[in-house]
């Protein structure tokens, strides 16, 4: 019960988060550097939602399976959307090349700010776990 509650905050805070950022990005592009806004921006706020969706099963698959090992499941999710971010570069410099170092700056700082999100957000999670077993060890 608990899993889906947190589920549903999740969900809600990450496309909160995902339509601040997307907007937020666009607006700045268009006050301040209208000339380099890119048209592949849309997909990078699109890429972080949509594995953050795939974190969050991930998460619960975790949790319903592997009981006490979802520190290790976050870190290998984190290891895995690194590569992913590493591959997608990559691909975006080899096949499009439009605007390259601003494809890669923008996509840098959605990549901490999703990275931020996530970690306190699972953070607080953890911990409110781990305060729930203890009152439930009593």
């Amino acid at each position: 019960m608990y899993l889906s509650s947190v589920k549903k905050k999740y969900i809600v805070a990450l496309t909160v988060v995902s339509v601040l950022l997307s907007v937020a990005g666009a607006a700045v592009f268009q006050a301040f550097w209208p000339g380099y806004y890119f048209s592949w921006y849309p997909s990078i706020p699109i890429f972080f939602y949509l594995f953050g969706i795939f974190h969050m099963y991930a998460f619960e698959y975790a949790f319903r399976k592997m009981p006490g090992k979802q520190i290790s499941v976050y870190i290998i999710i984190k290891l895995i959307k690194f590569l992913f971010c590493i591959f997608l570069i990559l691909l975006y410099s080899t096949l499009v090349k439009e605007k390259l170092a601003m494809f890669i700056t923008v996509f840098l700082i959605f990549y901490g700010a999703f990275l931020w999100f996530e970690t306190r957000f699972f953070f607080r999670v953890e911990n409110k776990m781990e305060k729930r077993r203890k009152e439930e060890g009593k």
